[in-house]
């Protein structure tokens, strides 16, 4: 059974990040696009990126609760710098939306 294999057996919560670290030299093609859904997987779900991202995301609606009681509502602006994916980014739209309804 090749290593690759035997890591996703064992360790199925981090696949994301075996599968990223499978593509070795491939990793210079993300600039243009390929494999964006790959990366956007690991920064949404692999277990070293969920918690910054969960983190981050409790610490917007806290400023945005803040912000509401202080202001009144009204947007948060964000600017998301890092791997082009949008996926902590995507993590706190899908929550506002949700909270919205």
């Amino acid at each position: 059974m090749a290593i690759h294999t035997q890591l996703l057996f064992q360790l199925p919560g981090h696949a994301s990040e075996h599968n990223l670290l499978k593509t070795g030299s491939k990793l210079a093609e993300w600039p243009t696009g390929i494999n964006k859904r790959l990366l956007e997987n690991v920064y949404t779900s692999a277990p070293m990126f969920a918690t910054g991202t969960i983190m981050l995301n409790e610490f917007m609606l806290k400023l945005k609760l803040l912000k509401n009681d202080k202001t009144g509502s009204g947007p948060i602006h964000s600017l998301e710098v890092g791997g082009w994916t949008g996926g902590s980014s995507s993590r706190q739209s899908s929550h506002n939306h949700h909270r919205r309804r």
